[in-house]
C-alpha cells in the first residue's frame, strides 16, 4: 500500500470493482447454476443476486 501511496499520492485514481470481464462471469454463472444457487454465485462473483437472475433469464430466452 505504501508503494501505491508513494506513486500516486495526491492523485485521484479509480479502481474497478471487478477485475474480470462481465461476460466471462456471466458464462461461469450459467455453467455453475444448479437451479438453487443464485445467491452463492452472486457472492462468489461479486454481483447482486438480481444480476445473476437477469443473466440466467437472458441466457434461457436466447436458447
Amino acid at each position: 500500500m505504501l508503494k501505491v501511496f508513494e506513486q500516486y499520492r495526491g492523485m485521484q485514481i479509480t479502481i474497478p470493482i471487478h477485475l474480470y470481464d462481465r461476460n466471462l462471469a456471466a458464462s461461469h454463472v450459467v455453467e455453475q447454476y444448479n437451479g438453487q444457487n443464485s445467491y452463492e454465485l452472486a457472492n462468489k462473483y461479486g454481483y447482486s443476486q438480481r444480476w445473476v437472475t437477469k443473466v440466467l433469464k437472458t441466457r434461457q430466452q436466447e436458447k
